[in-house]
């Protein structure tokens, strides 16, 4: 048992919060892709998509705070126990923002949503981003499992 106390209502909250915001992210992932809409919106939607897992990862250092491997001090220990998320995390925000910016620059100069693709780099940068947003969710998720136990 990781988890020091599992009394209360703001100890179920944490999870279902995590949960909630990731079901954002992916679905603003999977709608943002073909949004060709005015810059200023596109731009409002990068930033909340930016902001979401970065929330998911507050609620989970939340959760972590509970722990009692936490409480007794050890942090290198629930560093260890949970890495591939923590190596994984700023690879994805990084390719998060990579790909954004690019899709960003694009709308700026007015280039249609197909001929996005064959801008040069960007079809490898979705691809690589696609893989570690598919890592970030399953370590993720993962993590907030091994935390329920």
């Amino acid at each position: 048992v990781i988890c020091s106390d599992s009394s209360g209502s703001m100890d179920r909250f944490t999870p279902i919060a995590v949960v909630v915001t990731l079901l954002m992210d992916v679905s603003l992932n999977s709608l943002l892709e073909p949004v060709s809409a005015h810059i200023s919106v596109v731009i409002l939607l990068t930033c909340l998509q930016v902001a979401l897992p970065m929330c998911a990862m507050v609620f989970l250092f939340v959760m972590l705070m509970r722990t009692k491997l936490l409480q007794a001090g050890n942090f290198g220990a629930l560093l260890y126990k949970f890495r591939s998320l923590f190596m994984i995390a700023p690879i994805y925000i990084s390719f998060l923002i990579a790909i954004r910016a690019i899709r960003i620059e694009a709308y700026a100069r007015n280039i249609q949503f197909a001929v996005l693709w064959d801008i040069p780099g960007y079809y490898q940068v979705f691809i690589v981003y696609r893989i570690v947003a598919v890592l970030f969710y399953f370590f993720l998720l993962r993590t907030l499992m091994r935390l329920g136990d």
